[in-house]
């Protein structure tokens, strides 16, 4: 820094002519000497100290104040915008000027900096890309950063003009990331998430907003620390979005906006691109303030009703005539679309609204069939139950085909998107295992006998046949009995007896089985599908699949609360329901440490107890099941016991024990337990639900926006369908299926096929573009309008912006008027100065009076000769005239001229003649130039003297009947002829100068002087 006022160059004083080793005193006093004007603004006494100083060799270019800032920096904090201009114009080095104007929003200055670097581009890039000179500001803050931050559209399109741009810096989701890396990109994210960059630098501002709000709450999510920052400015610019959407003015520009894509992602064999893919677009971002947006609500009911708005306008019984008639008579309208895909029937189909009124029946069908299912008696009615299980398959075969067209056309991401394809990728995947764990598969033993993993399929076994099996056995058996060793022997005979207890044999009508049958409570024999459930073992696949089986019911059956979500009433409380499942995961990681943590405490006290006292009560003759009375000595026991606790399950006795040598165990029991009731019940479950609460809180505030979004979700799939009809339908291709298929095909082989898609493709696209560009500059100047209009209205009174720029223009006028008075004060005393030395050449003029009364008299003199000249020319003509009469009397004889006709020219004279040395003749001389006026002089300086001329002498008087000189014939008819037709002879300066010689050798004559020829003279 130095001190206060030191002038520094690279690190080394200066001299007052740029030279090293200046005295202090002179450094001190010429940088507070500027900082002193700067400060008050004076821009002509700067600009006069600046070129002085410059002029003599001293450099201001380095100059510092003493808090090492530019000369600049003192400028705009006063506000003196005429001062900038002034440092500017001597090209005084910014430095961080720029950044400061920005900062102090002093826009004026921002202007004359910019126009500035637009003339200099080698200072430009350094100026744009340059940081804070010191620590006011962070090293992240560039120009266009901070003007960004402020959100500052003027600004920002200036800078953006001028080449600057901000780079989106590399993210690092590890935890290598310093504080100063964390810091500068979060500055960077706040200006890239800006209205004003975004609609400067991009032309897709939606598209870019969109993915810049994902982008920000994925860092939100992997920088915890600066999470809440993030996730603000996600918020802010999913608001924005929505805003830009909100300046569209009719449907034609949603429209215009809702069509572009830069993907073909959307793009249909047509070579169109769908009519709402931005809204699918900003459906995969989440973007819910803008679905849920009244502009896009209106696009979106309208596409997906279409021609069907006015039947549902008409009312509600109309809507549910509507719903009623698709859902009940489904498979007929899917079957008339694929027999007969006449265009009404496929408009009609096409419509999104029926197909999910299609795909809601078929959804209804299979949960009636699953229902039958599970009501049918599959003892007494096997064939029912089949016919049931292979539709279920053929249902679920369907819902697997869509799966697969839904990732082939859209791809796994979009698929996982959406939950309703998860869940039905659940239920397939479940119907699927079960259809595999039911299926009876067999294998042949001989030639004669087969064996199926069902009982059922030997229920039919003779005895020859049942005897056949067991000779095969036996004598499988004895050909490696000698390698079994013992023990496995013994488990082969128990499995093989257990196995061959459930054929049943038939000997006519009675059953007879290996063993005695199971009979029933009444007498009768069971049936022998109870009887395989009751033979299984624990985990046999049929009891598996029939678990399985129960789960995919249930999952199918909550499936039908999605459809819930396009319920205005129903669809807040559904979406409550599906948030609450994040919170009741949190409560349950917390509640298993909880729970294992009192399951573990509970069993060791307990666990001593327990054993002693069941081994007592063994020793007694009790039986294994009566003498297990302490419910806390085995783990697996106490988890039970205390998860049923939470719902009041548990007696208070299971906390006692007999013996009297454990009462410390009791009383530590009995505290853990009454511990684990606080925890468990008051605390946990209490948590849970007011954490739940918390969330339906939540939905119910912005409901609204919440159901529109979800509701979309719903819609979309059905505005962007793989497949018009729904499951089983879906497998039966249509006519217009195959046509579809014969025409792709084909197509792909014949080039003018290809080339008229690739044109429409291309025609299409240049439209799109087109009209996306045109609306986004209408809404984009319109939101800027409105911006720029809030601002206005929010100011109360006078800006500090106002201000400044009073400021500015009453200096401006102040110095201005000073300037002005300074100059006109020097002009006076210039003009005085003047008007002395005008005095002073008036008197030295005064004989020049006499003069010029002199040259007076001789004027009229000549005047009243020229008339008598004019009078002898009258004469001399009419003479000639006369002697032209004589002549032509006489017969035409030629004229007597004594001198022969002159030409045009003045009569010529000897070169050699000498030039009489006489005194020159007074008409000639000048006449005194007029006085300057002091004002228009450029030169204070006074005029020279001018010369003394002689006194010319006195003239001789004219003789009063001059005669006619030889040579003066041609001159005087030409006189003659001008006087005739009143020529004005004045105006021929040949005849002027030629009358003038005349003259001049009649007085010459009189006078008896010899004629000399006279210089023309202007």
């Amino acid at each position: 820094m130095g001190d206060p006022g030191r002038l520094v160059l690279d690190g080394e004083d200066l001299d007052s002519d740029g030279s090293i080793g200046e005295p202090s005193e002179v450094r001190d006093s010429r940088v507070e000497e500027i900082l002193e004007v700067i400060k008050t603004g004076d821009a002509y006494r700067l600009d006069e100290l600046l070129t002085q100083w410059q002029d003599s060799g001293w450099d201001a270019a380095a100059c510092r104040d003493f808090r090492g800032l530019s000369l600049y920096v003192t400028a705009i904090e006063e506000g003196f915008l005429d001062a900038i201009a002034t440092l500017l114009n001597h090209n005084i080095p910014l430095g961080d000027a720029l950044i400061r104007c920005i900062e102090e929003n002093f826009e004026d200055a921002i202007r004359t900096i910019c126009r500035h670097l637009a003339s200099n581009p080698e200072v430009c890039k350094v100026v744009l890309n340059a940081s804070c000179d010191n620590d006011d500001f962070h090293p992240a803050l560039t120009p266009i950063v901070l003007a960004a931050q402020h959100n500052n559209f003027e600004v920002v399109k200036m800078l953006v003009d001028l080449g600057a741009i901000i780079e989106i810096p590399k993210i690092s989701m590890g935890v290598d990331v310093t504080l100063t890396q964390a810091v500068s990109t979060l500055h960077i994210y706040r200006a890239l998430s800006q209205p004003a960059y975004m609609m400067t630098t991009q032309f897709d501002v939606l598209g870019h907003a969109f993915k810049m709000s994902k982008r920000l709450r994925l860092l939100g999510n992997a920088w915890q620390d600066f999470g809440a920052e993030f996730d603000a400015l996600a918020e802010s610019v999913e608001k924005f979005a929505a805003e830009l959407l909100g300046q569209s003015a009719s449907t034609e520009e949603v429209l215009g906006l809702f069509r572009y894509h830069k993907t073909d992602q959307y793009r249909d064999r047509e070579g169109r691109q769908h009519s709402l893919a931005k809204v699918s677009e900003a459906i995969r971002y989440r973007q819910k303030n803008f679905i849920a947006h009244p502009h896009s609500q209106k696009v979106l009911v309208a596409h997906f009703f279409r021609n069907l708005l006015s039947w549902n306008a008409k009312g509600a019984l109309h809507r549910v005539f509507l719903a009623l008639f698709v859902i009940i008579f489904y498979p007929i309208i899917c079957l008339v679309y694929i027999l007969f895909p006449i265009p009404p029937v496929v408009r009609f189909v096409r419509v999104p609204y029926v197909m999910m009124l299609l795909s809601l029946g078929s959804s209804l069908t299979f949960i009636g069939l699953i229902i039958a299912l599970g009501v049918t008696e599959r003892a007494t009615d096997p064939t029912l139950s089949g016919v049931l299980r292979l539709t279920i398959l053929l249902w679920n075969t369907g819902v697997f085909w869509m799966h697969i067209k839904i990732i082939w056309k859209q791809g796994g991401r979009r698929f996982i998107n959406y939950s309703t394809n998860i869940q039905e990728a659940i239920i397939v995947a479940l119907y699927i295992t079960i259809f595999f764990l039911q299926w009876d598969w067999e294998i042949n033993l001989s030639p004669n006998i087969s064996s199926s993993r069902s009982a059922r399929a030997v229920d039919d076994l003779t005895p020859d046949q049942s005897r056949d099996i067991l000779t095969h056995v036996t004598s499988v058996m004895s050909t490696f009995q000698q390698n079994l060793t013992s023990s496995f022997r013994d488990d082969t005979d128990s499995v093989l007896v257990r196995a061959l207890s459930g054929l049943a044999c038939r000997y006519g009508s009675p059953a007879a089985t290996v063993n005695a049958p199971v009979a029933a409570t009444n007498g009768s024999v069971l049936p022998d599908y109870y009887l395989i459930h009751i033979a299984a073992d624990t985990y046999d696949p049929i009891l598996v699949s029939e678990a399985l089986y129960g789960i995919a019911m249930m999952i199918s059956l909550m499936r039908l609360t999605n459809m819930l979500m396009v319920s205005a009433s129903l669809g807040p409380l559904r979406i409550s329901l599906g948030s609450m499942g994040g919170d009741f995961i949190k409560f349950i990681v917390i509640f298993i440490i909880v729970w294992f943590a009192f399951a573990v405490g509970m069993t060791q006290n307990y666990f001593s107890a327990g054993k002693s006292e069941s081994l007592a009560c063994l020793r007694e003759g009790g039986d294994e099941a009566s003498c297990n009375v302490v419910k806390f000595a085995e783990f697996p026991d106490t988890l039970v016991e205390l998860f049923w606790t939470l719902f009041g399950f548990t007696e208070l006795d299971t906390l006692q024990l007999s013996s009297s040598n454990h009462v410390l165990a009791e009383m530590i029991g009995t505290f853990l337990y009454a511990t684990y009731l606080v925890v468990g019940v008051l605390i946990l479950l209490n948590a849970l639900i007011g954490m739940l609460s918390n969330t339906y809180n939540i939905v119910e505030e912005d409901s609204d926006t919440e159901w529109k979004f979800h509701r979309a979700i719903i819609w979309d799939i059905y505005l962007h369908p793989v497949g018009t009809l729904p499951p089983p339908f879906n497998l039966i291709p249509s006519l217009k299926s195959i046509w579809r298929f014969l025409r792709a095909v084909i197509g792909n082989y014949i080039e003018c096929v290809r080339r008229k898609r690739k044109n429409k493709k291309h025609i299409h696209a240049k439209n799109e573009l087109d009209d996306y560009s045109r609306v986004i500059k209408l809404i984009s100047s319109r939101y800027i309008q409105q911006n720029l209009s809030a601002e206005s209205q929010n100011a109360e009174g006078a800006s500090v912006r106002d201000i400044r720029q009073l400021k500015n223009d009453l200096l401006s006028l102040r110095y201005f008027t000073k300037d002005r008075l300074r100059r006109f004060n020097k002009t006076l005393l210039n003009t005085g100065t003047k008007c002395q030395g005008v005095h002073q050449k008036l008197h030295d003029l005064a004989p020049m009076d006499v003069r010029a009364e002199g040259l007076n008299t001789q004027s009229f003199e000549l005047t009243d000769q020229t008339e008598e000249l004019k009078d002898t020319i009258n004469s001399l003509n009419a003479e000639v005239e006369r002697l032209q009469k004589l002549l032509a009397e006489r017969g035409g004889a030629p004229e007597a001229d004594p001198e022969p006709e002159p030409e045009p020219e003045p009569e010529p004279e000897p070169e050699s003649e000498p030039e009489p040395e006489s005194e020159p003749e007074p008409e000639p001389e000048p006449e005194p130039e007029p006085e300057p006026e002091p004002e228009t002089e450029p030169e204070p300086e006074p005029e020279p003297e001018p010369e003394p001329e002689p006194e010319p002498e006195p003239e001789p008087e004219p003789e009063p009947n001059p005669a006619v000189l030889p040579g003066t014939s041609s001159l005087i008819r030409r006189l003659a002829t001008m006087v005739e037709h009143d020529i004005v002879w004045g105006d021929d300066r040949q005849i002027r100068r030629e009358l003038a010689e005349a003259s001049r050798r009649v007085d010459l004559r009189h006078s008896g002087t010899q004629p000399h020829r006279l210089e023309p003279k202007e």
